[in-house]
């Protein structure tokens, strides 16, 4: 078997001696440097040339490669930076969800199962009334819930709502007969008919008839 020959060479990117064969006409020492060579960029080491950027949702330095910046890249740090950057502001995506009247401001975003909307913020769920007095009021204090002078679950209105602790909450609920809410038979009948027949939701059913959903999710499950 004939024996191959390499000679000495010097890597055309990177200045590095390397043994390459004599029958091939090798300019690179690896394929990093070869793929560096074609992209244009000039490098005297082995390292890839990094760019410094700053992060335009946190302001966080990071290095990233220069064909990254060419394809329109490097805004970002990270892809939670990149979705924050990229998603409208709280305010605007909440009160879009929100179906406004002369009386109750309507949230018709999601639900919990308690009844009361939902509103994605600061990578969690939070009540939709709360996050209305936030984005009204600025602060909630510790301890403190968001109350409804309205008792509808599903207002968001600004001057429906009330600071006060859960005591205070509790005994307004017992003041104005909302603290036990009770389905008579022909209530739980009727539920059942309706659902049965399709065309409503549990949540839609539970908002109705001023209960959660998990009491109509029960009524249905029920034999009786």
């Amino acid at each position: 078997m004939p024996t191959k020959t390499t000679t000495p060479r010097i890597c055309e990117q990177c200045g590095r001696t390397f043994q390459a064969l004599v029958s091939r006409r090798t300019r690179f020492c690896s394929r990093i440097c070869a793929n560096t060579s074609r992209a244009g960029i000039a490098n005297t080491s082995r390292a890839i040339i990094r760019e410094t950027c700053t992060c335009h949702s946190c302001d966080k330095l990071f290095q990233v490669h220069p064909n990254v910046i060419k394809r329109g890249g490097g805004r970002y740090c990270s892809h939670r930076c990149r979705d924050r950057g990229k998603c409208k502001p709280a305010a605007e995506r909440f009160w879009s969800k929100v179906r406004r009247g002369d009386g109750c401001w309507e949230w018709i975003g999601g639900y919990n199962p308690t009844g009361y909307g939902s509103f994605w913020y600061n990578g969690r769920s939070i009540q939709a009334s709360r996050m209305a007095y936030l984005l009204t009021h600025g602060t909630i204090p510790d301890g403190l819930l968001v109350c409804h002078h309205c008792d509808t679950p599903s207002c968001v209105r600004p001057d429906h709502l009330f600071l006060g602790t859960n005591a205070e909450n509790q005994h307004d609920s017992g003041g104005k007969g909302r603290r036990v809410k009770r389905l008579t038979l022909a209530q739980r009948a009727e539920i059942r008919g309706r659902h049965a027949a399709g065309g409503i939701s549990q949540t839609a059913l539970a908002r109705e008839y001023g209960v959660c959903r998990t009491s109509i999710h029960q009524v249905l499950k029920a034999s009786w």
